[in-house]
């Protein structure tokens, strides 16, 4: 239900709950792209100029047990998502939650979701072998950013639900 949503937009431009860390930023466009919803969406890199400290973003927040779930949207830009699909260079996305662990002043870290750029290219791109790349490949477009190099390509626009209770519930 609505009320057991908790909205973690940026579109207040404040990040209210959030601390950014390295390249990561509250941007109104990256060239053409626009946030699918309001006029703001949030940028998180290797450096872009910015920093040349990866982007990460941070809420956080304590929920109840229950059934809860995390809904985002995400367009992967890369210069290295045809030529060097299958190499070393890995520009990815980690989106991991945190529990305290009530004994121990620690935490423990759940990946809940990631991509890289051998999931999201194409299966013939680069170097890549059978069954190597293209795990989450949607679709590429050259970009009309440039970064360092040049050859930029981006993914659409990509919706992902995970769920929470092996988080919350410590299932």
């Amino acid at each position: 239900t609505e009320a057991d949503c908790l909205d973690l937009n940026v579109e207040d431009g404040g990040l209210l709950g959030w601390v950014l860390e390295g390249d990561a930023r509250v941007v109104t466009h990256l060239g053409e792209t626009l946030p699918l919803e309001g006029d703001k969406m949030l940028l998180l890199s290797t450096g872009l100029g910015f920093t040349t400290q990866v982007g990460e973003a941070t809420f956080a927040n304590c929920l109840p047990e229950g059934d809860w779930h995390l809904a985002f949207k995400y367009k992967f830009f890369s210069e290295e998502l045809t030529e060097y699909c299958g190499s070393q260079f890995q520009d990815g996305l980690i989106v991991e939650a945190y529990s305290a662990l009530e004994q121990e002043d620690a935490e423990i870290s759940t990946e809940l979701y990631s991509v890289y750029v051998n999931d999201v290219c194409a299966p013939t791109d680069g170097n890549c072998g059978q069954d190597e790349c293209g795990s989450k490949y949607v679709g590429l477009q050259p970009s009309d950013v440039a970064f360092d190099q040049g050859g930029v390509f981006h993914t659409p626009w990509v919706e992902v639900i995970v769920p929470l209770s092996e988080v919350v519930n410590g299932d």
